[in-house]
């Protein structure tokens, strides 16, 4: 499992890099075709994103890499200052935490059901985060003033669950209530950071964003009582995402009639 996982990130990573070093050049080479020439321009934007993350620290010992789709909105002020709320929606199938079902697994090693036969039980992560979020753009590209390396701080708060499904059979200990004994509601504050270049071209296919993105959350079981653990889970845990992020950005200017072309 963890080899397939580790080749899974590997890949995922590959692929990340070729998008990265296509949009460099994509950029190096729109800047000598026309981009934003004006000073600082000031403007809102909504940039829909894909991430692809890894847990770590306590997240890591219960789930494994995931997906996440999200959308954030943005003011950018004189300065290149940035403020904004975002949010990502995350999920996955790498469940890692093999003994959530340790109290009501034969000895077969699976689940009997209400048929007397074993039932499939798949197991997903669900999870959501919402963030505010203050931040700068620094040309690195003189031409484009509008356009560099982007760095944001925020706070928000984040949560992530167990999704369980039974497929081929009725589990009575995996039926209503039941189920929010096993599904390890954990939810809290979290802190972000974001680090990436990004982009304010001619025309809205090359607006966009792209860097790595770290959560940390400082969460606690939401659960009065947890099967697995015989109880509640009252220890808060350290719960760290860092995941790779890409951006399409939609701008709106305020006043279009201050931005100059070049070609």
């Amino acid at each position: 499992m963890k080899q397939s996982v580790v080749r899974s990130l590997a890949g995922t990573l590959k692929t990340c890099v070729i998008f990265v070093t296509f949009f460099i050049v994509s950029v190096t080479t729109s800047l000598g075709q026309g981009t934003i020439k004006d000073t600082i321009v000031n403007c809102k934007f909504f940039a829909p994103s894909y991430s692809f993350q890894e847990p770590a620290a306590s997240l890591a010992k219960e789930f494994g890499w995931n997906n996440a789709l999200g959308a954030s909105f943005y003011f950018k002020f004189g300065h290149n200052i940035l403020l904004g709320v975002d949010g990502n929606y995350f999920f996955g199938n790498d469940i890692r935490d093999d003994s959530l079902f340790k109290y009501i697994t034969a000895y077969g090693g699976g689940v009997i059901g209400t048929e007397g036969v074993y039932s499939n039980v798949a197991l997903y992560e669900r999870g959501y985060n919402v963030t505010a979020r203050i931040g700068k753009v620094y040309p690195i590209f003189h031409s484009n003033h509008n356009s560099g390396l982007v760095v944001t701080f925020g706070a928000g708060f984040i949560q992530q669950k167990i999704r369980i499904v039974v497929i081929n059979s009725d589990i009575p200990e995996l039926q209503g209530d039941y189920l929010k004994g096993y599904d390890h509601l954990t939810n809290g504050p979290t802190l972000s950071q974001y680090v990436g270049y990004m982009h304010l071209g001619r025309n809205n296919l090359e607006n966009f964003d792209i860097g790595l993105e770290a959560f940390e959350g400082f969460t606690k079981n939401r659960r009065a009582y947890n099967f697995d653990s015989m109880g509640p889970i009252t220890s808060i845990q350290y719960d760290v995402l860092i995941g790779i992020k890409l951006g399409f950005i939609l701008p709106f200017y305020r006043d279009v009639s201050r931005i100059i072309y070049t070609y």
